[in-house]
């Protein structure tokens, strides 16, 4: 549910690029809209009759709201079943998308350890595939307000969040290749964080536990903000590049923690309907920070 999922194409033909001071890099692609995938029981869509031409719609997607969540679930489960009934005539019918999912995992896995390129791309499909999961969770309860509104923050949050490791990255890791490889990770563990986390978001589930409240969390969260405006402070290359993106990660620094209560106070009021313990919220968010920590450190 980033502002907006990768064009692999467009960032698999670009990696020796980077930002030119108009946003964070992997995060401001801009796709070119995809043709609608339309339900049509008779015919599968023969766009979809292998698994890269599935990959390349999944991870060319908007998602900035909880209303594109539902739009891109829809399409995606239909462009998963035409690739099912193109490749698996006389298969099982039951359970398609958990299916075809466990097939673009096994490909992100064969890709983790090859090529710059190949990382990338099982970083993107990782996401992917965790955001397809989490807009799954999220059908059975969108019509709760309460869930409305934590997604609705949540995905605020998640794109400035997405922003802030995707500069740091490439502030941290300037100049090398390896830099596209740690920023669409962050987006994977991102993607991936919050299914997990989702999947907690209900009465009777089984919740995380955290040995830090929010609030002392959110000290921390804080703390590393203010951090990773002293290190873009460092000169370090005079690159117009360089200058704006680290001038683009104070920006982003500045307006995470309003967004960060903003989500806090609707996530507070999910939580009180449904029973569900400070703790399970803490839990995510530690994990968040501790990226935040690794990405500067490492």
């Amino acid at each position: 549910m980033m502002k907006k999922l990768f064009l692999c194409a467009l960032l698999l033909t670009s990696l020796a690029a980077y930002p030119a001071g108009n946003g964070s890099s992997m995060w401001m692609l801009v796709a070119e809209a995809s043709m609608p995938v339309t339900a049509d029981n008779s015919q599968p869509d023969v766009r979809f009759a292998s698994l890269d031409s599935l990959v390349d719609y999944m991870t060319n997607r908007y998602i900035n709201t909880p209303e594109d969540l539902v739009g891109y679930y829809n399409e995606a489960s239909l462009a998963m079943k035409s690739y099912w009934q193109l490749n698996h005539q006389g298969g099982d019918p039951s359970g398609i998308d958990d299916e075809v999912c466990n097939e673009l995992m096994v490909l992100a896995d064969s890709l983790s350890f090859w090529s710059t390129m190949d990382m990338v791309q099982s970083n993107l499909i990782g996401g992917a595939v965790s955001h397809y999961n989490t807009a799954k969770a999220y059908i059975a309860r969108c019509g709760d307000s309460f869930y409305q509104d934590e997604m609705r923050e949540w995905m605020a949050l998640e794109n400035k969040l997405a922003d802030y490791y995707s500069d740091v990255a490439y502030l941290a890791n300037w100049g090398g290749s390896i830099a596209h490889v740690i920023s669409t990770g962050s987006y994977n563990f991102l993607a991936s964080v919050r299914q997990e986390d989702y999947s907690g978001l209900f009465h009777g589930a089984q919740f995380e536990s955290c040995d830090r409240t929010l609030s002392e969390l959110r000290a921390e969260l804080i703390h590393q903000l203010a951090g990773a405006k002293a290190f873009a402070a460092e000169p370090y290359d005079d690159d117009i590049r360089y200058t704006s993106l680290a001038e683009h990660l104070c920006q982003t620094a500045d307006e995470l923690p309003l967004l960060f209560d903003k989500w806090q106070a609707a996530r507070a009021r999910l939580c009180k309907s449904q029973g569900i313990p400070e703790s399970h919220t803490a839990s995510l968010v530690a994990q968040l920070i501790s990226e935040m920590h690794v990405l500067i450190e490492d």
